[in-house]
């Protein structure tokens, strides 16, 4: 019904029953997103009804995938579930994006308060640096169509950058249903830049650079 060029981005987690998280699945076209894609909430009977079941991938979903269907983290601090993500993604489920999808349960989430802390999962689980900072760059300005402008560091592209330490040594990670794991690489934020201009303390004087 929305028509084309226009994409359906699609929350889930915890729908109503096993069989609707197909039909939803199954209603999405090549350039749709699925996202919190790997949200392990339950539905409000208790049951689990996203894209894993009964510790088993939907082949909704793997068709999905397959067809084209984007499938997007979202921020992780209130949508991420280990134990979906580690059967989906072997089973073909591999994530497009990683967004940021800040809002008050995902920046008040216990130790999820960041989005290089959701990146680090995923280097945790296997993807390399690369896949993961284009996951939540290019990646994603490639499929809004504004590539080369954004998600890039070229000459004209705006001076948008966040500075991060990759922190080599144990961590470990939980995600939001309190399933922990360990990694041995962290992206720590440092510092943003926002046009060309360091954001945040210490404020830059005068405000007007801005």
């Amino acid at each position: 019904m929305c028509g084309w060029p226009a994409r359906m981005m699609v929350h889930i987690g915890g729908v109503e029953t096993k069989e609707l998280m197909s039909d939803i699945l199954n209603l999405l076209r090549p350039g749709d997103i699925l996202t919190h894609a790997y949200s392990g909430a339950p539905n409000m009977s208790g049951a689990f009804t996203n894209i894993v079941q009964e510790g088993r991938l939907l082949p909704a979903a793997l068709a999905a995938k397959q067809r084209g269907v984007l499938f997007d983290v979202g921020h992780g601090g209130g949508s991420f579930d280990f134990t979906v993500a580690e059967i989906a993604i072997p089973a073909g489920c591999t994530p497009d994006t990683i967004s940021s999808d800040i809002h008050v349960f995902s920046g008040n989430s216990p130790g999820i308060p960041f989005l290089p802390n959701v990146m680090s999962k995923f280097l945790a689980m296997g993807s390399s640096l690369d896949q993961v900072v284009a996951m939540a760059t290019s990646v994603p300005a490639r499929i809004i169509n504004r590539t080369p402008k954004i998600g890039t560091l070229q000459r004209g592209a705006p001076g948008d950058v966040a500075i991060m330490d990759l922190v080599e040594g144990p961590v470990s990670f939980v995600d939001t249903r309190n399933n922990k794991r360990d990694g041995n690489l962290l992206l720590k934020p440092v510092q943003t830049v926002v046009n060309g201009v360091p954001f945040g303390r210490p404020y830059q004087a005068p405000f007007s650079v801005r």
